[in-house]
């Protein structure tokens, strides 16, 4: 128990060093707004659909959200994707589900529920992704579309069900105003649905419609009073702000929209470099936030807003590194945090949310990203088939050559026939003080042959259970770089603050032909380390690293393999195999693999192999130089 508090403590100390002078009164004038709403909410459970806020009568236009209502490019019968790939028969009303535990959340005041490391109960995030009501948008679809009373019926009590178990700021539902922003959107698309369904089959839902535009109202007000600020700004504030602006145009609030249009202005270039690249280091992160301006940007101009004309650059730099990322319409190099989030799934099932997010890139900018079989079922109901087909006449733009992100901190690496994808991350930790999904990953790099992962990041796996893990999957350790033993990057103070960083440098890049070349430098903790990627267009690759530092420590190279590919030795060479590619491994040091846990999908780990090519410094000859060719012989 000591340890606990002290822990905290600790904690407490770090985070207050992260906050400037504003921030700390803007936090304690929350802790008194608070403080007001325990007395008036703490006890019994108030209603969200009941009269919370002051408001004028309640006029509203659900259709304001512009559903194109004649769609024929639908799915039916797909259920909402749980995180962790979680039952959602069986935890469809479970609201209080720990999941990673037989445990429930409390039902108390959220403001008396801490949600971080609750290995007791379970990771929060997958219980808020059930608390988003994906499912009230996706059965109201369904409804509209088949006119199927018992649907709606089951979405009926389904709805009610969540209002009566989940009172206002009682439960895990209410502990983040990002969460109340997604809930809302969906309640705000059930509603549309709910709407054209009852001009459709001429039934009466005006009492259901009048308690969902009540508890939007009552959520939206509460996202204004509270929305993220400062160090806790990140892509919260943009998911809040879009809430806030989509409600305002439904609920007939322009304020609303105004205000968060000028709040999403500032934000835009504020969280994301001048190349493109978001500063939170993730590339889902990324995506999440360009889905909010994506999904808004046709319901301001349908509306008679004006969007703001910096907007079309900046989004069409974002989308262009999200495409570079793409190696295959299924695979991408990813860095960084991925708890895939999103807003909005009107299809069901597991989301591919990077071609989706560049769909909705492509319907908004002058450009296409993309060239695709299938329309993610979203872009189907916001625009018409007409829409669809005119941006597919749109220029394309290409992601076929080597490609350099310098303030986002990315190099993407490519051979002329696009085989093999080389992408390295020379970027800062992440975003702000906290930086709270970067991880310790300087120098890392990831390799694809023939659109095939072959060196992987680990992963992000979830939060909060075990807590351990977070810190194993976010650690150097985990990561294709190079590890000095018992030293870690950056240093890790809790689940999403970071306290020391690595200080990372682009030194060089050099696209020519027939030898490609990205160079870069970190430096932390009296150790400097400089990697030298190199791939040749006749598929060989080689990675130069240069440590030195004035303590004698072991120091591994390493690459982390998933576990479909084979590993044997021969002839004091390594060699991996995956159906009929082989690639080959030699090192300048001794090799030596060990089994590890990796996470491509948030809540599932897997197996995979651990390479390392290393061994001890040695002080004497002023530090430790591995090199090793990777050699990809192509088809055995």
């Amino acid at each position: 128990m000591k340890r606990d508090r002290w822990s905290r403590l600790f904690w407490m100390y770090y985070r207050l060093k992260a906050m400037g002078l504003a921030e700390v009164f803007w936090r304690l004038n929350q802790a008194r707004l608070k403080k007001r709403e325990r007395k008036q909410f703490a006890g019994a459970g108030v209603s969200v659909i009941q009269s919370i806020y002051a408001a004028p009568s309640m006029n509203y236009d659900f259709l304001a959200i512009g559903i194109y209502p004649d769609n024929k490019n639908y799915s039916l019968g797909e259920q909402p994707y749980l995180l962790g790939g979680f039952s959602y028969q069986q935890y469809c009303r479970d609201w209080y589900a720990g999941f990673q535990t037989e445990q429930h959340w409390p039902e108390s005041f959220s403001y008396d529920i801490s949600v971080s490391g609750r290995e007791d109960v379970g990771d929060i995030r997958t219980n808020w992704d059930l608390n988003r009501n994906y499912d009230f948008a996706l059965m109201a679809k369904n409804c509209y579309v088949t006119g199927n009373q018992k649907a709606l019926e089951d979405l009926r009590q389904l709805f009610y069900d969540w209002v009566r178990k989940n009172p206002f700021l009682h439960g895990p539902a209410w502990t983040s105003p990002m969460e109340l922003g997604v809930r809302s959107v969906n309640w705000l698309f059930m509603g549309a649905f709910l709407t054209m369904a009852e001009r459709r089959f001429q039934c009466d839902l005006q009492e259901w419609l009048h308690d969902i535009a009540r508890g939007v109202y009552n959520m939206t007000c509460y996202i204004r009073n509270h929305r993220s600020r400062y160090s806790s700004a990140n892509n919260h504030l943009l998911i809040e702000m879009c809430a806030v602006a989509i409600a305002g145009l439904v609920l007939r609030q322009p304020a609303w929209t105004v205000e968060a249009l000028s709040i999403l202005d500032k934000e835009l270039f504020l969280q994301n470099e001048p190349d493109g690249v978001n500063k939170e280091m993730s590339l889902h992160y990324q995506t999440f936030g360009m889905e909010a301006y994506g999904l808004l940007i046709p319901l301001l101009r349908r509306g008679g807003f004006h969007v703001p004309e910096s907007w079309e650059p900046q989004l069409m730099k974002m989308a262009e590194f999200v495409a570079d990322s793409m190696v295959t319409q299924e695979c991408a190099a990813e860095f960084g945090d991925n708890d895939e989030g999103k807003l909005l799934d009107l299809q069901g099932g597991r989301m591919n949310h990077y071609i989706y997010v560049l769909q909705l890139m492509s319907m908004v900018l002058p450009v296409r990203y993309g060239s695709w079989h299938s329309w993610h079922e979203n872009l189907c109901w916001l625009y018409s088939e007409t829409e669809r087909e005119l941006s597919c006449v749109k220029c394309l733009y290409e992601s076929k050559s080597s490609k350099v992100y310098p303030h986002g901190g990315y190099t993407f690496l490519k051979d002329a026939q696009r085989e093999v994808v080389l992408a390295m991350d020379h970027a800062d930790l992440g975003f702000g003080s906290i930086a709270a999904h970067g991880h310790a990953d300087a120098l890392s790099i990831q390799l694809f042959v023939q659109g095939i992962p072959v060196f992987v990041d680990s992963g992000t796996f979830n939060y909060h259970v075990p807590a351990n893990k977070r810190n194993v999957y976010r650690s150097t350790k985990a990561h294709n770089t190079v590890y000095v033993h018992d030293v870690e990057q950056s240093e890790m103070l809790g689940p999403f603050l970071w306290g020391r960083r690595a200080y990372t440098k682009l030194d060089k890049v050099d696209f020519s032909e027939p030898t490609q070349t990205v160079c870069a430098t970190v430096q932390y903790s009296g150790i400097e380390h400089h990697r030298e990627c190199q791939l040749s267009h006749y598929g060989k690759i080689v990675v130069a690293d240069t440590v030195q530092m004035r303590e004698q420590r072991k120091v591994e190279q390493q690459f982390i393999v998933p576990a479909e590919w084979q590993l044997h030795e021969q002839f004091d060479e390594l060699y991996l195999t995956r159906e009929r590619i082989r690639i080959r491994l030699r090192s300048n040091m001794q090799y030596a693999s060990f089994p590890v846990k990796i996470s491509r999908i948030y809540g599932v780990e897997e197996e995979g192999h651990l390479l390392c090519f290393g061994g001890t410094l040695d002080l004497n000859r002023g530090g430790m130089e591995i090199i090793t060719e990777i050699i990809i012989e192509g088809v055995s």
